[in-house]
């Protein structure tokens, strides 16, 4: 009896085709016998690219052979669809897992052959896999993979070596058919020879910020010696991921050589780091691999593996064929035991993870916006660090060669609106409408008559982690021929400094904190138009300051980092509790003349104030020491202050508020703060330049020892909060930490 398959050419009635026996659905070749139609109605299977829904009339016509046929025909249907989610129902929340697989976990003494097959809990996305697998050691070829429903044949280059223990890993990228992905990754191990390694090595990843565990980081295992190499080596010869909490956890290592491990967020699958790309570097360059119980081990093994499922048991594979006393084993990575915590069971410190950034931005274009103004675009936010006219140098290209008078165009002031921080405007004397050429004086090469004053020898601009433009730094561009029409305007009155949760208390006056000014803000240098006055000096004349109690002027002076928000520095300092007006006269603005803009300012109160302390101990190695400066490594220990939320969660922003070096107990204070949650976070600043070094991938360097507040503490009126956390570093007798 031949086999029913289903037809896939498109016809007008839905029928059911006798053709010579085969195991797959097929398109018919073109000439062939047409069947009879029998009945008004039959089997509906004529869907396009074998993914096909199927259905039974109301009745069945059969020539020969009868119902019997028609049942072979429904299996053999069924059997050709592709896999697809059914629909409806509760949501997938279950990860996929591996149920049985040949060889079995950790099984010994593996013949020597070239394939490895996985039957999975459910069907998985088939391209994920090929994503998330590594084995290890590394094949030397590409892998192959034939599939058959929820199974997978993996065929390997070559064949096994001998006594060699393999270790397949699938990593959280696998997704079931509803992109449900692993919540741990999956390792799957075997040995050609009598035995199997069993070292394992465990680790944490956290964030620098208040150190809490970074979930979905690849962790890579390289031999020790590429710590010392000036690049990592091209593969890693283990790879895993940390779990929820930041944790990982190796196993089957070679206990026979000691590993350089690092994290990273290696999104583009290099195995090296880009320059943009978070990575963390290990407490210690060599760690090494410890063996693990191999009984407690081979029970874990036996309770995750997978019974298989009532719908596995009807796969085209053969259960039979696989062991079924085996599986693979999902391996959870030790439980974290809170965000600030180390992993104590590897007794090391965790990996603290950053980004290193040595991108320098570059001038990707110039946008002529009149006949006197042009805006530079750059590839990432900038801050302005010298703003004299003469670090620019702007040239008409189409003046006659050679006539440096008739080229160059003068710049007339720089400067960058807040709300366009990839951008630098310039403003110069008229351009004709012609090509021109505009440059970004590196230090060094200024005019001899320039007249720098502050910013001598700092770049033009830089970005948000100090990287000075790419040399060189010139673009060109063709002048607008339509005139300037952009007028000065007051955009409002700002506060300058570190955000800290301030309020005013009666909801009229801008309320100060210590160390925070009052701010007015423009469109544009309030000096445009008037070049013999300097952008102070025009803001200056705009704005007026008087105490609301006696009426007397305050005298101050102006200062201003882009050219359009000027600080207001009082001399002498506002009083606590002192309330002054400030006033900005809109005569050049809009008419009436006689407008102006006010807003009232107070400087908070001592009584509404407190403040926050602590003590650090630096941990060395094993024995630790309650003054820093019984340490063995000789740098200052630094603590920074930032904002908690009101749940107790880190702020906004990314900048500490403020900084302090601990004295010789190692203690620390900060006062003079508003009423809110605050944490803290210190470390030990080995290079002295004030801020937290995330190490070095290759060659090796340690990143310099953190250390977190594990809750905040509450800032409190005329009272001084001491935490009950003792803020504890880590660090290494080296100063290299090796």
């Amino acid at each position: 009896m031949g086999a029913w398959v289903c037809s896939a050419r498109p016809v007008s009635h839905w029928r059911i085709v006798r053709l010579r026996p085969v195991g797959t659905c097929r398109r018919p070749p073109q000439r062939r016998r047409t069947p009879r139609r029998v009945g008004r109605s039959g089997l509906l299977a004529n869907r396009p690219e074998n993914r096909l829904d199927f259905a039974l009339m109301p009745r069945f016509f059969f020539r020969e052979n009868g119902l019997w046929t028609a049942l072979v025909g429904l299996a053999v249907v069924a059997g050709c669809a592709n896999p697809v989610p059914p629909s409806g129902g509760p949501r997938d929340q279950t990860p996929p897992r591996i149920a049985t697989s040949r060889p079995a976990a950790e099984a010994t003494d593996v013949s020597r052959g070239r394939t490895v097959r996985i039957a999975f809990s459910e069907y998985v996305d088939r391209e994920s896999l090929r994503e998330a697998l590594t084995v290890t050691p590394a094949p030397g070829g590409r892998l192959t993979f034939d599939w058959s429903r929820r199974s997978v044949e993996i065929t390997f280059p070559e064949r096994f070596r001998d006594s060699t223990t393999y270790l397949l890993t699938i990593d959280k990228t696998l997704t079931d058919l509803r992109n449900v992905e692993l919540e741990q990754p999956i390792t799957l191990a075997f040995s050609t020879g009598a035995q199997i390694d069993q070292g394992r090595l465990a680790g944490r990843v956290v964030g620098n910020r208040r150190g809490q565990g970074r979930e979905g980081v690849d962790v890579y295992a390289y031999a020790a010696a590429a710590a010392d190499s000036v690049r990592l080596p091209g593969a890693p010869l283990y790879r895993t991921q940390t779990g929820p909490e930041g944790t990982f956890q190796f196993e089957y290592l070679s206990e026979k050589q000691r590993y350089y491990v690092v994290a990273l967020r290696d999104r583009n699958r290099n195995y090296r780091g880009g320059p943009l790309e978070a990575f963390a570097v290990p407490p210690r360059p060599a760690l090494e691999a410890r063996r693990g119980d191999s009984t407690a081990a081979a029970a874990s093994t036996a309770a995750a593996i997978s019974a298989p499922p009532d719908s596995a048991a009807r796969d085209t594979v053969s259960q039979s064929a696989l062991v079924q006393d085996a599986g693979a084993r999902d391996r959870a990575a030790p439980a974290g035991g809170g965000e600030e915590r180390t992993n104590e069971r590897s007794g090391e410190a965790p990996w603290i993870i950053g980004k290193r950034d040595r991108v320098p931005p570059r001038l990707t274009g110039a946008l002529p916006i009149s006949s006197r103004r042009v805006a530079l675009r750059l590839s990432e936010p900038v801050r302005l660090r010298a703003r004299q006219a003469r670090r620019v140098a702007l040239t008409d290209t189409t003046a006659a060669e050679g006539d440096e008078d008739a080229s160059a165009v003068a710049v007339r002031t720089l400067y960058r609106r807040p709300d366009q921080e990839q951008r630098l405007a310039l403003r110069t004397d008229s351009m004709r409408p012609a090509g021109h050429r505009v440059r970004l004086v590196p230090p060094g090469e200024e005019a001899p008559d320039d007249s720098l004053g502050r910013g001598r020898g700092a770049p033009v601009a830089v970005d948000t982690s100090g990287n000075a433009p790419e040399r060189p730094a010139e673009a060109t561009f063709t002048a607008a021929d339509r005139p300037d029409t952009l007028k000065l305007r007051f955009r409002g009155f700002r506060k300058s400094g570190p955000p800290l949760p301030t309020t005013s208390g009666d909801g009229r006056a801008l309320a100060l904190a210590p160390g925070q000014a009052p701010a007015v803000q423009f469109n544009q240098p309030p000096a445009v138009g008037t070049p013999s006055v300097s952008d102070t000096a025009a803001a200056a004349a705009l704005v007026t300051a008087r105490d609301t109690a006696t009426g007397a002027a305050l005298p101050f002076r102006l200062d201003t980092d882009d050219g359009t928000t000027y600080r207001l520095a009082f001399d002498p300092p506002l009083a606590p509790d002192q309330v002054a007006r400030l006033r900005v006269n809109a005569r050049r603005f809009r008419a009436p003349l006689d407008t102006a803009y006010a807003r009232l300012v107070r400087r908070l109160p001592s009584d509404v104030l407190g403040g926050v302390s602590g003590a650090v101990s630096v941990t060395r190695d094993s024995a630790v020491t309650n003054s820093v400066m019984g340490d063995s490594v000789a740098a200052a220990v630094l603590v920074e202050l930032y904002a908690a939320g009101e749940d107790g969660s880190a702020g906004t922003g990314s900048e500490p508020l403020r900084t302090t070096r601990v004295d010789s107990s190692g203690g620390f204070v900060f006062r003079g703060l508003p009423e809110a949650p605050y944490r803290f976070r210190a470390f030990l600043d080995r290079d002295g330049d004030g801020e937290w070094d995330v190490g070095r991938l290759a060659p090796y360097r340690r990143a310099e020892p953190l250390a977190w507040s594990r809750r905040p503490v509450e800032a409190r009126p005329r009272w001084e909060t001491a935490t009950e956390d003792t803020l504890r570093i880590r660090a290494s007798r080296s100063a290299d930490g090796k």
